[in-house]
């Protein structure tokens, strides 16, 4: 049987969304027709990347975050994986896989990412060893272990907010570790 795959976009002007009709393995038997409608925005790549955070992290809610300061911080610490990250790192230096193994669910490219954007906040320390094979460590510099007193408010809202128990932020940090 022989197969041919066709894909073109149709432009829909009055409704401002673009419709991509796809039509797959269309053979002498066999005809599939799907249609997918989606909007389009037309950023530039310069256009998005000014609208995030210095390190690509988050895109800023208002014109000038600096003007927020609970908006620059979340810019800094705010995502699924960067608090557990230093929390993690509050307790002791760690190497790139001791900390993928206490994140679970965590990718390694997920990992690589924040830790690149918390390094490039300021936050996370990187210390390459020359040797071989290749030691990486991890740290919190001054600015990220000014974020403790952070991380304990957050620990001890959500066990008193989220878990309904009395707030112990040393068992936290001891099975961080």
């Amino acid at each position: 049987m022989y197969f041919e795959a066709f894909f073109f976009l149709l432009r829909s002007e009055a409704s401002g969304a673009d419709q991509l009709e796809e039509n797959v393995c269309k053979g002498s038997n066999l005809q599939v027709r799907t249609n997918i409608t989606y909007s389009v925005k037309n950023y530039s790549i310069g256009e998005n990347m000014a609208k995030m955070g210095t390190a690509g992290s988050r895109k800023a809610r208002h014109q000038d975050p600096e003007h927020c300061p609970v908006e620059a911080a979340l810019n800094k610490i705010g995502g699924k994986w960067k608090g557990l990250i230093i929390l993690r790192l509050l307790v002791r230096t760690r190497r790139f896989n001791e900390l993928l193994r206490s994140l679970p669910g965590c990718t390694q490219r997920m990992l690589t990412n924040q830790l690149r954007e918390l390094e490039a906040d300021g936050i996370v320390h990187r210390e390459v060893y020359p040797e071989v094979p290749p030691r990486v460590e991890y740290s919190l510099t001054e600015t990220g272990r000014e974020l403790m007193p952070v991380i304990r408010a957050m620990c001890e809202w959500g066990q008193k907010h989220v878990q309904h128990v009395e707030p112990d932020f040393e068992t936290v940090l001891e099975n961080a570790a």
